[in-house]
């Protein structure tokens, strides 16, 4: 995934799993000023925000008190990556939380190993739907790019119906 860092806390704190998903650090703390300047002033509207030069997006999950939060470069184009995998691990976190409700664990906290151990398969499904829309994207490139062909930029389909 072209993303930088996910990260899933409890409102009150507690860190529950984080993934760092490239070689570099993190070049300040993009989480920290999440905190401090849009969820402790329970800023709402949009789930997004730019901090130096990177898109923070989070998504709370209100059943369970928890915030996932998803950051990469500004620069790239991978916002629908990040819905994906945000949407992705929210389902997963609750269908976790249900589970352990209609078991009547009501003790019960998320813990990071649950995440860690169904990523892959997260991050898998989203690589392939990021795949797939690419190839969606180039047919159609393909399929209404101008043919020039002895200096005639008509398209194929143009030449074919003028020639009947």
């Amino acid at each position: 995934l072209p993303l930088t860092k996910l990260v899933v806390f409890e409102r009150g704190g507690r860190l529950v799993w984080s993934k760092q998903l490239t070689t570099k650090g993190l070049r300040g703390d993009p989480i920290n000023v999440l905190i401090q300047t849009v969820l402790l002033e329970e800023k709402g509207g949009k789930q997004c925000f730019e901090v130096d030069s990177y898109r923070v997006e989070w998504r709370l999950v209100n059943e369970c008190e928890i915030i996932i939060v998803c950051i990469y470069e500004e620069a790239m184009d991978v916002s629908s990556a990040a819905n994906d995998t945000l949407e992705a691990l929210r389902r997963l976190i609750l269908a976790e939380s249900s589970a352990a409700h209609k078991e009547k664990n009501m003790s019960y906290r998320l813990e990071g190993s649950v995440i860690e151990s169904k990523f892959s398969g997260i991050q898998k499904q989203v690589e392939s739907k990021q795949r797939l829309a690419l190839k969606e994207c180039s047919k159609k490139k393909i399929t209404t790019a101008p043919t020039e062909t002895n200096n005639d930029s008509r398209t194929k389909t143009e030449k074919h119906t003028s020639s009947e």
